[in-house]
Parts: C-alpha cells; structure tokens; sequence
C-alpha cells in the first residue's frame, strides 16, 4: 500500500493542518522481550513510515509489554497478513487490537505535499539547484500562480535552505547574473 497525503488541489496558501491523516491499524500487544524478534521476523507485516515509531507504549501504561503497529491492510482477521504473523499470534495468544495512528505534515516528503496541492499531480516541480543556505527554483508559467506555497513547502522539507528565489529572466550578460524573485 502507498501512503499519500489528502489532496487539495489548487491550495494557494500553505495549510499544514489539511494534511494530517488519521490511519487504522492494527496494534499487536506483545511482551517487550519479543520486539527484537517480532521486527526481523515480522518486517514484512509492521507499519513503515518515515518519522513514525511502529512499536509504542502499552496503552494500559503496562511496562512488560508494547504495541507493535501492523500495516494498514492488515485486519483484525489477519487477512493479508504473512503466514507467519498468524503463526506466531496463534502461539503466544497475543491480543490486537485497533490503533489510530496520526501522520501529519511532516511525515509527508516534500514531493508528496506538491504532488497533492498542483493542479498537475504528474509534474510536481521539486527539483531545485541549492547554493549555501538559498535554493533556486525555474518554476514554469503554470506554476507561477503557487510560487509562495511551493516556496514554503522546499523551506519546510529542506533543513539546509533558509531562503526560496526563483528564476524570472533568462542569462543575458557575461557575468551570468539574471533577475529573480
């Protein structure tokens, strides 16, 4: 399954909020003994996200056991679960239960949050040449129109970059200098 954020075509003014997504999953209650084991043998059924913990504290505050979060197409039936998972739930009687897990902005990559605010989904400009802390942009005409949420975005997702130009003429002189915005 490929995660992508809730799309807002035509968003001209930046809302982080907008992109916060509530995800099911199911939470598998085991003790906290078993992790190391339950990730390597279990990779292929735990939830990955960027900068989303997939093990969480017991929600009854329990300190001998942990919640493992599974992937969204897993249900309470294991259905689309790996043989093992089912196994090993069998075995040791672990329990489950549903967990929502609250991905927001910043788990979403910089070309996602284009992706889901561009009119044209397909040719989301996120390529920019980087020169210290400014990165330099040749938006098309298309995309004039989003220069600032764009802007805002490359800021947002690039740690390194403090300031946003974009390119409005071409290189016309020796020196190669040319106006920008």
């Amino acid at each position: 399954m490929s995660l992508k954020p809730p799309v807002h075509r035509g968003m001209k003014e930046l809302d982080r909020s907008a992109f916060t997504l509530n995800l099911p999953v199911v939470a598998l209650r085991v003790p906290t003994k078993s992790i190391g084991m339950i990730k390597t043998d279990l990779a292929n059924d735990v939830l990955r996200l960027p900068k989303l913990r997939n093990v969480i504290d017991d929600e009854g505050g329990n300190k001998t056991h942990k919640m493992v979060l599974l992937k969204p197409e897993i249900s309470l039936q294991l259905e689309q679960a790996s043989e093992r998972l089912q196994s090993l739930i069998h075995e040791h009687k672990w329990s489950m239960q549903m967990h929502s897990v609250k991905v927001g902005y910043d788990s979403w990559t910089a070309d996602d949050i284009l992706r889901a605010i561009l009119p044209d989904s397909s040719q989301a400009p996120t390529s920019y040449e980087q020169v210290g802390h400014i990165a330099h942009m040749n938006l098309r005409d298309e995309y004039l129109e989003y220069k600032s949420v764009i802007g805002q975005v490359i800021l947002d997702k690039s740690s390194t970059v403090t300031m946003v130009v974009n390119k409005v003429d071409t290189i016309d002189n020796t020196f190669r200098n040319f106006k920008m915005e």
